[in-house]
């Protein structure tokens, strides 16, 4: 299941321009304005319900019976992503914020099952490049996890598990979050991401009365990530550590181009007093 291409509209009727998407069955339709928060739901045409004051809409899908997930922003310029999954009646099934930005939303024909994926968070490390699988029926979230293959392009849902394609390639996982298919991982390599995370939860045990030898290991780990592709905020991370660790080595030159770098790369990653500072002791 590819994701429906939403395509623009103006209703001239309502005074309103923005996207819209049709269920594979053509019943439904799903709008959403550009310039404001509202979402309108149409059957056959004909409007059933509106949401207003919701979010800015980013992705979107709408299933055969109706059910739809719609994720978005409620200021532009937000980090955090609200996601809602409203029935044909415009129930509210589920309604959550997330720590991320949203994409690459889906949900299963009969409107049992949705999927979204998150990216890119500069809030929290627990919802960074994670796939969220939700119980529609239950009005629960089933698992939430990183796939090591990256960001779906596609997803097919079955009764008890969901395929996740990339490109022609695929792989299951279970409604709970378990590979089924455990033989395609070893062909990826390990994941970036994964090993950021690592270290990061092993960077609190380095300090000035660390070994040397531990600090250049970690420094060696973190230089080999900063040649992967990376978020930004992930990037100025990884840069402003190594900026860190060329402190405690004794190179301050060195440490002042990686904060030069982490800063370029996300402005807010915090090192600019310490650029200032280094750049005093450098004259």
């Amino acid at each position: 299941m590819e994701a429906k291409e939403p395509k623009f509209i103006s209703l001239e009727q309502y005074k309103m321009d923005g996207n819209f998407i049709e269920s594979n069955n053509k019943t439904y339709t799903l709008f959403w304005d550009f310039d404001s928060r509202c979402v309108l739901f149409f059957k056959d045409k004909k409007i059933v319900y509106d949401l207003r004051n919701l979010f800015f809409v980013s992705v979107a899908d709408i299933a055969n019976d109706g059910s739809v997930i719609i994720a978005g922003v409620y200021e532009k310029t937000d980090e955090k992503s609200g996601i809602i999954i409203c029935n044909s009646k415009g129930e509210k099934q589920i309604f959550k914020y997330i720590d991320s930005r949203i994409v690459n939303v889906a949900i299963s024909e009969n409107g049992e099952t949705a999927v979204f994926q998150t990216y890119n968070s500069m809030i929290s490390e627990e919802y960074d490049n994670k796939l969220f699988i939700i119980d529609v029926i239950n009005k629960k979230i089933c698992s939430c996890f990183h796939c090591p293959l990256g960001w779906a392009d596609g997803y097919q849902f079955f009764d008890n598990k969901i395929r996740l394609y990339f490109g022609k390639n695929y792989i299951d996982y279970s409604f709970t979050g378990e590979c089924l298919e455990k033989e395609k991982l070893p062909t990826v390599k390990e994941n970036p991401f994964d090993s950021f995370y690592d270290l990061e939860s092993k960077y609190g045990l380095i300090s000035e009365k660390s070994n040397k030898t531990d600090i250049e290991k970690f420094y060696q780990k973190y230089l080999q990530l900063s040649k992967e592709k990376m978020s930004p905020y992930i990037y100025g991370c990884i840069f402003r550590r190594l900026g860190e660790l060329a402190l405690l080595l004794g190179n301050k030159k060195e440490a002042l181009l990686y904060f030069e770098k982490a800063t370029e790369i996300y402005p807010g990653i915090g090192v600019k007093k310490k650029i200032t500072a280094l750049k005093k002791e450098l004259c």
